[in-house]
């Protein structure tokens, strides 16, 4: 035997389980099986013997046959695996006996009876089914059982083969079993039989196939058993024949009938004896040995040998190993005494893996010289092996582990190959046999073998983490081992963000711009699927939302834009997702498939949820992926990841970095922005992008920044006005308050879609923006999505303008036009009353009306007055929100008295009024103020008259002096008439002036005496009346008194009679009644005590009155001696005058 090619292990442990079977299990042994950790022998006085694996033989025999048991199965019910079942074949003959031998005699051989026995394992006292197997005195020398027990066939010496089904049937129990001829005859006897199923598509029918080995040893055959004149026909000449003994279920029956669908068919003339054949179910594969081979056999024809020299003694298989017994000579090479027939030949055990070329095991010290084998079972990768002196010897196969540990630890060199193949038949799980290509892995990469390894470490993607193997291939020579691994990782779909960013990397290193394109595409493939699987799914919905607008008036352009969306993200790929991103994208497309409006919380809780699921940075990352390719110079390739993955900052970098810039695209990639990115990516982009927009587009730009800012983002969506702009607020005109002017600078704004790429690879599938405005424009109309509600906040922007104020003072102004029902924020009106106050002061300096000051250049055309107006408006406006001391701090920088005094007046701050009328001597202007808010203030009235008294005291004395006079006496008079002050509070004033005459207020102190004297005798009229009320009360009420005293006085003499009649007459007196009548008396008393004293008091009053209307001459004489006038004055008109008249 040549086993050169084989490289020898050891992976069965041998032991002997008994030298003497014979004796161990109580008769001789004819037959075996072994099944599920069971022994079961059959002996030659037919009993069936149980044992376990190290031959516990049960206590009781079973006695199935007269004659020796020739074959035994065990069988499994597969419907129901309690059920087991043993299949026997033998002898049931009686024996018989010599009448005129001694009384022990031998018995005498008769004719066989072959009969098949079906037993429960649990009963083999009651047979379940029995057939005769007898064909005359033909010998059975095969026999083979179905693994279910649904046909038993039976093989003769000549050449017959009758196979017989339902065998193990319980419906089929006590029938006659009529056989089934395959072969009725031959030239030589069967040797072995095998049982082979393929899978069927239905349970009704079960194809199975019975390869038949005829024993051709003795007869003439081509010595290489090649087919070399045989047809496949030919069965009489064949040595092997593979017959069809399909089933088919009779209905309602539960039985199976053969239905063979095919012919028999022969695949070699040339047989083998009985134990040079093997049957590998897992294969499903026909073995047999031959002096020069092994060869294998299929059901359908020869398959290929495996060149093996030598004499095999027998063949079988041990799971997927197969064991070889071959004879070998005992002598030495040395000793050529010997002639060859005298030389012992020694069996030698060899147990192979053909597959992979190996022996498993190998031994020739267990068989005796010159020994044979008798019997070979196996069960579950343990093999029995009988010999013919009755030895059993066992070979117990050694579990996975144990073998992985021999090829890596006990050989020279690790055997990872074979013991990644061998882990694989194992069927070990994934894990362990991902560790073993990792051990491989390791071990070549030790080696500075890094092509193999990393096709080691490809197999491992998926159970060893990719950063194990990465770290190991990061040295810029291995790059190619790296692309490799992180290729396989994109192959298998789990390659994550920054598995795809190094890939990139590293093709960028390489200058592989075609690969970088194409894994671009790929993952943009992916997320497009996505998009598609979306659109796809929302297409029930779609139908729904196109009726719900033809209910709406939109039918037809509803069913456009659902269409469009349609070929949007199937055909075209998503092309939203150029720009709109991920998220812009799918709630466009959702708003056009579901019907609900974009601002719906039913459809922003379905965005949610599909946003979680679909998040592109899942599949890329693009913010690390543009800084790769943007350094390697791959500009248009970053510009497409830009657009297609929503990079809006990059984007616009890109679009500026270019020769000459691209202002027009930055324009309107930030209008399309508008749309679909948040307030605050907004913001940020504008404060990045502005200052350089704002130096090569002001006007275009500022534009832009009114329609976000005023939110009329619907402008930006006419198509036929979208043009390069003129810009803005032209020069020379004026700041219109018509919202028509402001539409129509709008409608010129300065934004040009993007144009297509003239260098690198043309971007076909991306849309241009005035595509992508247009579906947006529709879906408008067809209310599927609403614009933006809100509004960009313009205090964050302002600082773009900061050198800027031209431009400024035209956003300002245009965001307020456009807003006029809508409160700004406060900042803003600061700002733009600030860029107004200073045209303002700029118009009045070239008139010459105030000093000259820096501010910005003023609107020619623009006449004071009209910014005066315009001001004011803002000023007085009800929906303008602004700081009132800032801006009243901005009115006297800039010399705008009109507004200040509107906002103090407005803030009420009236002194301040005051003080400026003051300041300015506008006399009228105080006078109205007086009239407007004396009434609720009088201390305005006494500044006003100190202003003028003050004046005065500055003026020289000349011949205007009377005027200022008569000025002070008229105002003097006017406060008094209004009664807002007091005459001692107008002469206090004008005494501050010592230097005053005393004939100016002599008109004044002539008509207060006159009014005091006419108010005095009012008072004493009402005083008279009073006393005359009072004395008549008083008279009336002091004879009231009287008269009750002398009724009380009368009531007390009654009662004094009354009491003396009493004593008299025996009545009891009640001194209740008397109280009563002094408590009266007393409240009378004090009634008229009262009365008494207001009486003096009126009267003291009165004479104090009468005095002092007689001291007249004093007051005169006073008033004549003293140098102060005002004083005695003010004190004499202090007093009250009442005149007494006799």
């Amino acid at each position: 035997m040549n086993r050169a090619a084989f490289r020898k292990f050891d992976f069965f442990e041998f032991d002997v389980i008994t030298q003497n079977l014979s004796s161990a299990i109580g008769g001789v042994p004819t037959c075996a099986v072994a099944e599920s950790g069971l022994l079961i022998f059959g002996d030659e006085l037919g009993n069936i013997i149980f044992a376990d694996r190290e031959l516990k033989v049960s206590e009781r025999k079973h006695k199935i046959f007269n004659g020796e048991v020739l074959g035994l199965a065990y069988v499994l019910d597969a419907a129901n695996q309690n059920r087991q079942y043993i299949v026997a074949l033998g002898d049931d003959a009686r024996p018989s006996y010599d009448a005129t031998a001694a009384y022990n005699a031998s018995p005498v051989s008769s004719t066989p009876i072959y009969i098949i026995k079906v037993f429960s394992i649990t009963d083999f006292q009651h047979p379940i089914q029995v057939i005769n197997a007898t064909v005359g005195d033909t010998s059975i020398t095969a026999f083979a059982v179905h693994s279910e027990g649904l046909e038993v066939a039976v093989g003769y010496s000549n050449g017959k083969v009758l196979v017989f089904s339902n065998v193990v049937s319980r419906d089929a129990q006590g029938r006659a079993q009529t056989p089934t001829v395959l072969l009725a005859n031959h030239f030589a006897g069967v040797s072995n039989l095998f049982f082979c199923e393929s899978n069927s598509k239905s349970t009704d029918v079960r194809r199975i196939k019975l390869f038949v080995v005829m024993d051709t040893k003795d007869s003439q055959n081509d010595a290489t058993g090649q087919m070399n004149d045989l047809d496949q026909d030919d069965i009489e000449h064949a040595g092997i024949i593979v017959f069809d003994v399909s089933l088919s279920l009779i209905p309602n029956k539960s039985i199976y009938v053969i239905s063979p669908r095919q012919g028999p068919k022969a695949l070699d003339e040339q047989g083998a004896s009985k134990f040079n054949v093997c049957f590998f179910k897992s294969s499903s594969e026909l073995v047999v040995a031959r002096n020069e081979a092994l060869y294998t056999y299929t059901v359908d024809d020869k398959g290929g040998a495996t060149a093996m020299f030598g004499d095999k003694m027998c063949l079988h298989c041990v799971g997927r190993y197969t064991l070889i017994v071959s004879m070998e000579d005992k002598g030495t090479a040395n000793d050529t005494s010997l002639s060859a027939s005298n030389k012992a030949r020694r069996a030698m055990i060899n147990i192979y893996d053909t597959k992979n070329r190996f022996i498993c095991f190998s031994s020739k010290k267990q068989f005796p010289v010159n020994d044979k084998v008798a019997m070979v079972m196996s069960d579950a990768g343990v093999l029995y092996l009988l010999t013919g002196n009755g030895t059993l010897l066992r070979y117990k196969e050694k579990d996975a582990q144990s073998k992985l540990k021999v090829l890596l630890e006990q050989s020279e060199q690790p055997l990872y190959s074979l013991a990644i193949t061998l882990a694989g038949e194992e069927q070990l799980e994934a894990t362990e046999i991902m560790k073993l290509y990792k051990q491989y892995g390791d071990h070549l990469y030790s080696k500075h073998e890094f092509d193999a390894a990393i096709t080691q470490y490809c197999h491992t993607i998926g159970y060893i983490p990719p950063s194990y193997v990465i770290i190991k291939f990061l040295d810029p020579y291995r790059i190619t081992n790296l692309v490799t691994y992180l290729e396989k990782i994109k192959e298998r779909g789990i390659a994550a963000a920054n598995h795809i960013t190094l890939l990139i990397s590293c093709y960028a290193k390489l200058k592989e711009e075609e690969k970088i394109s194409a894994l671009i595409e790929s993952v943009y493939e992916q997320t497009k699927q996505i998009f598609a699987n979306l659109a796809a799914e929302s297409t029930n919905a779609a139908g729904i939302a196109t009726s719900n607008h033809h209910n709406h008036g939109h039918g037809s352009r509803a069913l456009d834009i659902v269409n469009n969306y349609r070929a949007w993200a199937l055909a075209g790929g998503a092309a939203a997702m150029g720009s709109m991103g991920l998220g812009g994208a799918t709630s466009l497309m959702m708003a056009a498939g579901t019907g609900l409006k974009t601002n719906d919380p039913h459809f922003q809780h379905l965005q949610q949820q599909t946003q979680q699921q679909t998040h592109p940075h899942a599949l890329f990352d693009p913010v690390q992926a543009l800084q790769i390719l943007q350094n390697a110079g791959y500009h248009d390739i970053a510009t497409r990841v830009a657009l297609r993955y929503g990079q809006h900052d990059a984007y616009l970098k890109i679009q500026l970095a270019k020769e000459p810039p691209k202002h027009d695209d930055v324009l309107g990639y930030l209008a399309y922005l508008a749309f679909i990115a948040p307030q605050d990516d907004m913001i940020n982009l504008l404060l990045t992008f502005g200052p350089a927009l704002l130096a090569a587009k002001p006007r275009a730009f500022t534009q832009l920044l009114i329609c976000l800012c005023s939110n009329t983002l619907e402008v930006l969506l006419s198509f036929e006005q979208f043009q390069i702009a003129t810009g803005g607020l032209a020069a020379g005109t004026t700041t219109s308050s018509s919202t028509t002017a402001t539409k129509k600078a709008n409608a010129t704004l300065a934004i040009k879609p993007p144009g297509p790429h003239t260098s690198g690879q043309h971007l076909a599938d991306m849309p241009s923006f005035p595509t992508l405005l247009r579906i947006l424009q529709g879906a408008l109309e067809c209310k599927l999505m609403t614009p933006p509600e809100y509004f960009l906040s313009l205090p964050d922007l302002l600082p773009l303008f900061a050198d800027r104020p031209d431009a400024m003072f035209s956003l300002l102004d245009g965001i307020a036009n456009a807003t006029k029902n809508r409160l700004l924020p406060l900042k803003l009106w600061n700002t733009l009353l600030e860029l107004y106050m200073s045209q303002y002061h700029k118009l009045r300096s070239k008139a010459g009306r105030l000093p000259d000051a820096p501010s910005i250049t003023a609107l020619s055309g623009v006449t004071v007055e009209a910014l005066e107006t315009k001001i004011m408006l803002i000023l007085d406006a009800p929906n303008v929100s602004y700081d009132a001391a800032h801006v009243l701090l901005l009115c006297h920088i800039f010399g705008f008295e009109k507004g200040a005094r509107y906002l103090l007046e407005k803030q009420n701050y009236i002194e301040l009024v005051l003080l400026q009328m003051m300041a300015g001597r506008r006399s009228q202007e105080m006078y109205k103020l007086l009239r407007k808010e004396g009434t609720k203030d009088p201390e305005l009235f006494a500044q006003v008259l100190k202003f003028f008294v003050q004046q005065t005291m500055t003026t020289a004395a000349s011949s205007s002096s009377s005027a200022h006079k008569r000025s002070q006496h008229d105002d003097a008079r006017r406060h008094q008439t209004d009664g807002i002050l007091s005459p001692i509070q107008v002469l206090s004033i004008l005494s501050l002036n010592p230097d005053m005459p005393l004939h100016v207020v002599a008109n004044y102190v002539q008509t207060t005496f006159s009014e005091l004297s006419d108010s005095v005798l009012s008072i004493e009229m009402d005083v008279k009346e009073a006393k005359h009320k009072l004395d008549q009360v008083t008279h009336t009420s002091v004879a009231e008194i009287e008269m009750k005293k002398q009724q009380s006085a009368l009531k007390k003499e009654q009662a004094a009679s009354l009491r003396k009649q009493g004593n008299s007459n025996g009545r009891a007196f009640n001194p209740y009644e008397e109280d009563d009548d002094d408590d009266e008396d007393e409240d009378e008393e004090e009634k008229l005590r009262q009365l008494r004293e207001e009486a003096e008091r009126w009267q003291s009053i009165r004479e104090q009155l009468i005095r002092s209307s007689k001291e007249h001459e004093a007051f005169y004489k006073e008033l004549e001696q003293s140098s102060d006038g005002f004083s005695i004055v003010a004190g004499f008109f202090g007093r009250s005058l009442i005149f007494y008249d006799n």
